[in-house]
């Protein structure tokens, strides 16, 4: 839910997004691309670590630069993976979480 909601946070009002599932080498795929401004260099480095907030407009009540840092967490304890990126198709962030499955 952490990612989904960063993801409607950070588009634009008339902004698409995106989720896509996947079953490929015996993993699972999540994907979720926003239409937003995607992440900086920076970013893409730096979201996972607890208390890192990028965007400076998002001190608040309510966010505290835990999310992605939880998120990971648990993908990690599942033995998948969260990737952070860019979509080269929107431009906006892209996070992939990749969770194996059993057979």
């Amino acid at each position: 839910m952490n990612v989904i909601s960063n993801a409607v946070d950070y588009s634009p009002n008339s902004g698409t997004l995106y989720l896509e599932i996947k079953l490929l080498d015996n993993k699972i795929y999540f994907i979720i691309t926003d239409s937003g401004k995607g992440f900086s260099s920076e970013d893409i480095k730096l979201a996972t670590k607890q208390f890192y907030m990028g965007d400076c407009n998002r001190t608040s009540r309510t966010h505290f630069g835990m999310g992605l840092y939880i998120t990971e967490s648990f993908v990690n304890l599942h033995g998948g993976i969260l990737h952070i990126a860019n979509s080269p198709i929107t431009g906006g962030a892209q996070l992939t979480i990749e969770i194996p499955i059993c057979k």
